[in-house]
């Protein structure tokens, strides 16, 4: 009876958990003044032209940036060349 009731709770516990994605990482990030010299940022820009097109909507206090996130992105071990060994 105890097993039952512990799978019964596990199985109500993990039907309310959400789902997990990753979200992308896009290049280019738009700052955007919302008032009072509040800026915000909006990273959801895969070109500068489409972030470019995007700032005209708030004014000319926004502008276009590499979003830190890609930008700084580590390169997985794989895709990275082998130091070479020895002095110079």
């Amino acid at each position: 009876m105890r097993v039952l009731i512990a799978t019964a709770a596990l199985g109500v516990a993990l039907s309310w958990a959400e789902p997990g994605f990753a979200q992308p990482v896009y290049p280019w990030c738009l700052k955007a003044d919302i008032g009072a010299g509040a800026m915000v940022d909006y990273c959801y820009f895969a070109t500068f032209e489409q972030c470019a097109r995007e700032r005209f909507r708030w004014g000319t206090t926004s502008f276009c940036i590499l979003n830190p996130q890609h930008y700084f992105r580590q390169v997985p071990e794989e895709g990275r060349r082998p130091r070479r060994s020895g002095a110079r």
